[in-house]
């Protein structure tokens, strides 16, 4: 081995995740235990960002090597040099209106102001492929508007009436008087669709092929730990959120949580399929395809 690739494969792999988001609780375990070093990565370093374009942003210019990402697919058309290797999380969009909504469907959101936590957050893609397949998307006004002023805009300016959101931001408007209109399950495909994924820049996977396994190994037992040993995850994950100024109760915490399917196999059927409906609804540019998008080498992707 030259000097180059010996000094190549000292340094640490640099993965990024999203701050408090339940979508990320597989990254946020990983963080919280040893499941990275059991998989044999000696060393590695989590980095977390608040913004999806920030964590896009860092992948792109190899600041980090993989990231646990939601908003990807709109990224890669755009020219991100990086490809989805699993999924990490699918689910978990709700639609929420404020208390004096009329709102009870997608179809009743024609005319009004919709909030978005930005045009290419995962919400907000997966809301307006459902706008779109309602035929209602030409009649709706998205507002994108900043996670930190978001519940004052619905709940006390009342200046959109409904927002696409996700937990624990759906909580916290809950308790604030917002109601659910359509929960994850009911406002796409029945809760089937993959919302966050885990990506790794191209050339990483070229000359980190074990890297990349590693981390996906370690994964895959943190997407089993949540669905399979919840009283010890829940619990684990409940106190970082306290920590960082999220506090739920247990029960509400348990379903904030169970909004997500932790899975890590790809559809290929599905995502060539969620592309298309994306192009649809110019959410990305038309004459993309799955390989544009995907890399199935990991052996994660199923028909």
């Amino acid at each position: 081995m030259s000097a180059k690739n010996s000094t190549l494969n000292s340094q640490p792999i640099k993965i990024g995740r999203m701050a408090l988001a339940m979508c990320h609780a597989p990254a946020l375990l990983l963080d919280r235990s040893n499941l990275l070093k059991k998989a044999g990565l000696k060393n590695f370093e989590l980095k977390y960002f608040t913004k999806g374009s920030l964590s896009a942003k860092a992948l792109g210019a190899g600041e980090t090597n993989m990231a646990f990402f939601g908003a990807i697919i709109p990224a890669i058309a755009n020219g991100l040099p990086a490809r989805i290797v699993a999924v990490n999380s699918m689910g978990g969009t709700q639609l929420v209106c404020n208390k004096d909504s009329k709102v009870k469907s997608l179809k009743d959101l024609a005319k009004t102001t919709v909030g978005t936590l930005g045009p290419t957050a995962s919400p907000t893609s997966i809301l307006t492929i459902a706008l779109n397949k309602a035929g209602v998307l030409n009649q709706v006004k998205l507002r994108h508007i900043n996670r930190r002023n978001i519940v004052t805009a619905l709940i006390d300016k009342k200046i959109i009436d409904c927002t696409s959101s996700m937990e624990p931001l759906t909580s916290s408007m809950v308790q604030r008087g917002a109601r659910i209109i359509l929960n994850e399950k009911q406002i796409y495909n029945n809760g089937k669709y993959p919302f966050t994924f885990v990506v790794a820049r191209q050339d990483y996977i070229k000359n980190h092929r074990d890297k990349v396994k590693q981390v996906l190994t370690a994964h895959i037992k943190a997407q089993t730990a949540l669905n399979n040993d919840k009283k010890t995850t829940y619990p684990l994950l409940q106190k970082y959120f306290a920590s960082n100024g999220i506090s739920l109760s247990n029960k509400a915490f348990k379903k904030a949580l169970d909004t997500n399917i932790f899975q890590a196999q790809i559809s290929k059927k599905f995502m060539t399929r969620l592309i298309n409906v994306m192009a649809e609804s110019k959410i990305i540019p038309k004459g993309k395809n799955f390989s544009d998008f995907v890399d199935c080498s990991f052996g994660m992707c199923v028909d």
